[in-house]
């Protein structure tokens, strides 16, 4: 028991840096732009589904796959 509380208390230790290191690492890699893009294939296809379902996987699959394939 008394190994398991000192890792724990390690752990607790290194939290803080770990998640400093991960927001650096996701506002160094963030852009507004991906928000943009897939919050309005997120309202394209939730309009698609309102008028046909199948309709919204093909239109918001075709999308995603012509964004994959631009690079």
């Amino acid at each position: 028991m008394n190994m398991m509380k000192r890792l724990l208390m390690d752990m607790m230790k290194r939290l803080p840096g770990a998640a400093a290191r991960a927001r650096s690492a996701i506002a160094e890699n963030f852009e507004l732009r991906e928000v943009f893009v897939f919050g309005g294939l997120s309202a394209v296809g939730y309009g698609v589904a309102q008028i046909h379902a199948p309709s919204a996987w093909i239109v918001i699959g075709t999308a995603l796959v012509i964004l994959g394939m631009r690079r």
